[in-house]
């Protein structure tokens, strides 16, 4: 068959063809040009909600971080001044021991012995006073003596318990333990603070 079209036409007719391919090439182009940008705005809109999110949470965090400090803080001063009220409560009742142990010992009476004694730390000013003794009348005695007013020592005195089915063994000579605890009288001569006050007189 032969072909009659002109040159011409034909020149034409191919450039037709290649301007529709490329006008469906840049079709094609300006499509994924555009899909790409509603990705990349749905993305950056995705992390810009992120980025939010997280900025809140953590602006939650430091609140809740300085809200715990304050808390720690205050908890640290109440500690500190319980220090303090403890402090002042040991100095207020600080006994001069080497001289009050001698003292408690002339007041047992012959078979018993001041085994151990502690300071109780109230607002009474008290103390336990550990007492071996070799019968119940013997601990008893040392009772009595303790409670006497006679010793310008203790206001009052009360026995906590009195065990005399201690078994005797070459440390521990006296079968009956006696627990006492003795309240001191308000200007015990013992007490350091009142060594402070008799000195400033």
């Amino acid at each position: 068959m032969i072909n009659l079209i002109p040159k011409q036409e034909k020149t034409a007719i191919k450039f037709a063809r290649i301007n529709t391919l490329i006008i469906k090439w840049l079709s094609m182009v300006t499509m994924s040009t555009l899909l790409l940008i509603v990705i990349i705005g749905g993305c950056l809109f995705y992390i810009k909600n992120d980025i939010r999110a997280n900025n809140k949470e953590t602006e939650r965090v430091k609140q809740m971080l300085v809200e715990q400090n304050q808390e720690d803080t205050l908890v640290t001063v109440s500690e500190i001044n319980g220090s303090i009220a403890l402090i002042d409560d040991i100095l207020s009742k600080e006994l001069v021991f080497s001289e009050l142990i001698p003292h408690i010992g002339s007041l047992m009476p012959q078979g018993a012995s001041l085994n151990s004694l502690s300071l109780i730390r109230d607002s009474q000013s008290s103390i336990n006073l550990d007492i071996g003794a070799m019968d119940y009348h013997v601990a008893s005695q040392a009772l009595t003596n303790i409670q006497s007013s006679d010793n310008l020592l203790f206001e009052t005195a009360d026995a906590n318990q009195i065990n005399c089915q201690i078994q005797v063994t070459s440390s521990n000579p006296y079968p009956c333990e006696a627990s006492i605890k003795a309240t001191f009288i308000k200007d015990n001569p013992f007490l350091l603070i009142n060594r402070g006050e008799a000195t400033d007189e």
